[in-house]
C-alpha cells in the first residue's frame, strides 16, 4: 500500500512521487536565505515529459491560500521583453492585451501587483534573454517580500543569466512510480494480476519508456486499444523501437504510439503539421 502523501489527484488526475520534489522546492521558497533581495527565484530543471508542469499544477493548488496571487503560465516558445509582459498581463488581467508599449507593459504589471504577495509560476521558460529576467527582477521589487518566481526548464544555462537563482534538479521518477502511473492509465487501478504474461510484457514496454511519464502516458492509451497478450508483444516487437531519437528529438515511445494511429488520426497530424507552432486554431460555429 503506498502513502497517501505521496499520491496526489490533479484535474481528476493521480499524481505519484513528487512528494519530495515537493517539499524541498516549498523548502527554497521559504528560505531565510534571500542574499541581497527579499524575494526569490527558483528554477526547476527537468527533462520535457518527465513532469515539469505537473509539478507547477501541484504547487499552484498547495500554496494559493499562502499568496494574494499566484499565477501559472503557459510560455510561448519565442519570448521577448515585450511579449513577456504581454503574456502576463493577460494573465493577471484574463483579457487580451495587444499593447506594444514595453512601458506601458510593465506599468500594468505592476499595478497589478503592487504591494501583493505573488508567486509566478511560469513554465517552459527557455528563454535566453538577460532582459526578460531583468523585467522579472524589476517586477519582484514592488511586490510583498516572500513574492517568488519558479520557472521550469530544460536548460540550466537559460535561468543562469539571471545571476543569484536558486536551482532544483528534478530526477525522472523511479522505475515503481512509472509502473504505478503505468497500472493507473491502462487498468485504472484494477487488480491485474492473473496474467503474469501480460504483466512481463509491461514491464519491457514501461522500460522503453526511460522513465518518461509523457510517454508512459501516451503509450498507455494505446495498449488500453486491446489488453491482450497478442496485442501488446505486437507493439513490444515494432521495429520503431530500433531508432533512436527520431527527428525534432521524438522519443521512440511516442514514435510507436503514432504509427499504430488510425489513418484517420494520422492525417490529422499531418495537416495540424502544416501551421507554425502556437497558431491559433478558430473553431467555425
Amino acid at each position: 500500500m503506498e502513502s497517501l502523501q505521496e499520491i496526489f489527484k490533479v484535474a481528476g488526475s493521480f499524481i505519484y512521487g513528487r512528494a519530495d520534489d515537493l517539499d524541498r522546492i516549498i523548502q527554497l521558497l521559504c528560505s531565510e536565505d534571500r542574499t541581497d533581495f527579499s524575494s526569490t527565484f527558483v528554477s526547476i530543471v527537468a527533462d520535457k515529459g518527465s513532469g515539469r508542469t505537473t509539478l507547477l499544477y501541484l504547487l499552484h493548488d498547495l500554496l494559493w491560500s499562502f499568496f494574494d496571487k499566484i499565477k501559472f503560465i503557459s510560455m510561448p516558445e519565442k519570448i521577448d521583453e515585450k511579449r513577456l509582459m504581454r503574456v502576463i498581463v493577460e494573465s493577471l488581467t484574463g483579457t487580451p492585451c495587444n499593447i506594444a508599449d514595453l512601458e506601458v507593459l510593465e506599468e500594468m504589471v505592476k499595478e497589478e501587483v503592487m504591494d501583493k504577495r505573488l508567486l509566478l509560476l511560469l513554465d517552459n521558460f527557455e528563454t535566453m534573454s538577460q532582459k526578460c529576467w531583468d523585467l522579472l527582477s524589476a517586477l519582484l521589487k514592488v511586490c510583498k517580500e516572500e513574492s517568488a518566481v519558479v520557472v521550469t526548464t530544460t536548460r540550466k544555462a537559460a535561468a543562469e543569466l539571471k545571476g543569484p537563482i536558486q536551482f532544483y534538479y528534478m530526477n525522472n521518477l523511479s522505475g515503481r512510480w512509472c509502473s504505478m502511473i503505468f497500472k493507473q492509465c491502462v487498468f485504472n487501478c484494477q487488480n491485474q494480476n492473473g496474467d503474469t504474461e501480460l504483466a512481463d510484457i509491461g514491464k519491457c514496454l514501461v522500460a522503453k519508456c526511460r522513465s518518461n511519464t509523457l510517454c508512459i502516458k501516451v503509450l498507455s492509451c494505446l495498449l488500453r486499444r486491446s489488453i491482450t497478450v497478442d496485442w501488446w508483444r505486437v507493439v513490444l516487437d515494432s521495429n520503431f523501437w530500433e531508432k533512436d531519437e527520431v527527428e525534432g528529438g521524438i522519443l521512440p515511445a511516442l514514435r510507436v504510439c503514432y504509427e499504430y494511429l488510425p489513418s484517420y488520426l494520422k492525417q490529422c497530424f499531418r495537416y495540424c503539421s502544416l501551421f507554425p507552432k502556437e497558431y491559433m486554431f478558430s473553431k467555425n460555429i
